[in-house]
């Protein structure tokens, strides 16, 4: 090992990428889910874990995901139905990440999934409220790009969410290395 870190740096860096790749293995983020913290009446946030590590089919570094949180809110506003005034119930949510991938792969498949649930943890939804690839199509260095998905959801549902599942399966189909 003494050789290896005398006779160059350029050798070094090699040892300390595949020190890092090797931990990379053992880190993988799957799934989280993050109950809600009541910011208003009107208002829920849910935030994940800080930095999750994602992985490729063979456990490797995919890229990176942080700051990820779901924003609920509830609003009411005037709408005309049949020449009449009435008021209306809407809510939205928003979900925000940042994404990083220039220290692992690029391309293939790897979808980010958020679920809501009940108190009992109970699907509230037959389908995922977001189901969308990370941004993979080219190799991002030196900084993360944030990522934001806003939608409605039936007025109904904000009271019965308490938690969101947020899971990142290992990357699929064709992809490259950084």
């Amino acid at each position: 090992m003494r050789n290896l870190v005398r006779s160059g740096s350029t050798l070094v860096l090699i040892f300390a990428c595949l020190a890092v790749a090797g931990n990379a293995r053992a880190q993988c983020f799957h799934d989280q889910i993050a109950q809600q913290k009541t910011v208003s009446a009107d208002e829920k946030s849910f935030t994940f874990q800080p930095t999750m590590h994602l992985c490729d089919g063979n456990g490797y570094t995919s890229g990176q995901i942080t700051n990820a949180v779901v924003l609920l809110v509830r609003t009411q506003r005037e709408v005309m139905k049949a020449e009449k005034a009435e008021t209306a119930t809407f809510v939205y949510f928003e979900f925000n990440y940042d994404f990083y991938n220039g220290s692992g792969t690029w391309a293939g498949y790897q979808p980010v999934i958020l679920t809501v649930q009940d108190k009992d943890h109970n699907d509230l939804l037959p389908q995922p409220i977001a189901n969308d690839n990370t941004p993979r199509d080219v190799c991002i260095y030196g900084h993360t790009v944030p990522y934001r998905k806003a939608d409605a959801l039936s007025p109904n549902l904000f009271d019965q969410i308490e938690f969101i599942t947020l899971s990142v399966p290992r990357v699929t189909g064709v992809q490259h290395g950084c």
